[in-house]
């Protein structure tokens, strides 16, 4: 089971798009004035997968891709609430049975690591623009707290490694699309959640939107040669964290990493290496978030008062019953009260934010991740 540490880590996390309940596709938010045309051929670059700027339609060149994700080539998802299904309902995917459709090749990820924001292991991604890497979140996890606490960056990246060994943790990607490894193409990469039956690896059936469809997908996925590329879009998601369910965003989301041609086939799965992710979630859709989940803690008496809020300021704070001389009722070691014994720190994280959505501060998030080819034994039971 995830411990509370690293759930609370996966709120941020989230930015990775590894829990999801809804995509959505092109991401046109505003980020702090990217470059709107930027070079290819830069592994920092903001926009890799669409060389045509003026593209209407990058995410469905190929035309057996049965989730072309963008049915509207002008949708701007800054702000969208709806499923994919909600606004394609008819769309053979969202009408499909998921125990008789016939999926792309898949890949379970095996390894996975928040990555650092500087040094030579730097990762993953330019936001923003400037030709340098961004990644807050690598660096907030780098921080020593104090003198005696180590960073929690290792402590973090070795749960995720325990979790995915023991299938705790399972991430399955789906190449919809994809039909021929040699010549590649246009794609679309679909994500799930899976499930272990012994040793066969499952489809966890909360990660549907309707019928076959994914919640959580990024569009504009191409391969040429063995380079995977995909993104940048925006996905909706939620994350059941303690029994409760946070609702976030992730905004320009995206993919890369190198197929192992010789270890990956269209029947039996695609093996990825040298894999990133990264992408951006915005600090109010966190705070949100956690006040959301705090509204369920009948320990916490917030008398109809969120947990974090401005004060006269403008500055976050957390209420009353939480701080210096707390008042509630919580277990230290239950989730509500987990939540009110951090949440002092959670204002001072939100200081932190290093790029903007839409005038929005957000935290940027970097990652590393191998995965291997796999073939999916079908969809759990609910």
């Amino acid at each position: 089971m995830l411990n509370n540490s690293l759930k609370l880590c996966f709120i941020a996390l989230l930015t990775l798009g590894l829990a999801f309940t809804t995509a959505c596709g092109g991401d046109d938010d505003d980020n702090n004035g990217n470059n709107s045309n930027p070079d290819l051929n830069n592994d920092n670059n903001s926009n890799p997968n669409n060389s045509n700027p003026n593209n209407s339609n990058p995410n469905n060149s190929n035309p057996n891709n049965s989730n072309p994700n963008n049915s509207n080539p002008n949708n701007n998802t800054g702000g969208e609430t709806n499923t994919f299904c909600q606004e394609n309902p008819t769309a053979e995917r969202c009408t499909a049975d998921p125990a008789e459709f016939a999926f792309g090749a898949f890949s379970n990820i095996t390894k996975f690591e928040i990555a650092p924001n500087s040094g030579d292991d730097a990762c993953c991604f330019d936001f923003d623009g400037d030709q340098d890497v961004d990644n807050q979140l690598g660096f907030l996890l780098s921080i020593a707290l104090n003198p005696d606490t180590p960073p929690m960056m290792d402590s973090v990246n070795e749960t995720i490694a325990e979790n995915i060994a023991d299938g705790t943790l399972a991430l399955i990607l789906e190449h919809d699309g994809l039909t021929d490894l040699s010549a590649g193409g246009d794609y679309t990469v679909n994500f799930f959640l899976g499930k272990y039956d012994g040793d066969d690896l499952l489809i966890n059936p909360a990660s549907f939107d309707q019928g076959a469809q994914p919640l959580a997908y990024l569009p504009g996925a191409n391969l040429t040669g063995t380079d995977l590329k995909a993104g940048p879009g925006n996905v909706m998601l939620s994350l059941e964290l303690f029994g409760a369910t946070l609702d976030l965003s992730v905004r320009q989301a995206r993919i890369t990493a190198e197929v192992d041609e010789a270890n990956s086939s269209i029947e039996d799965g695609v093996t990825l290496t040298t894999g990133k992710l990264g992408g951006l979630i915005v600090i109010n859709e966190v705070v949100d978030a956690i006040n959301t989940f705090a509204d369920t803690c009948e320990c916490l008496p917030l008398d109809g008062k969120k947990l974090i809020a401005p004060d006269e300021n403008g500055s976050l704070t957390c209420h009353a019953s939480v701080g210096t001389n707390p008042t509630h009722t919580c277990d230290a070691e239950e989730p509500c009260g987990l939540i009110a014994s951090n949440c002092l720190m959670i204002p001072l994280v939100a200081t932190m934010g290093d790029q903007t959505v839409n005038g929005q501060d957000a935290i940027s998030v970097g990652a590393t991740f191998e995965a291997e080819a796999v073939t999916v034994a079908g969809i759990a039971a609910e």
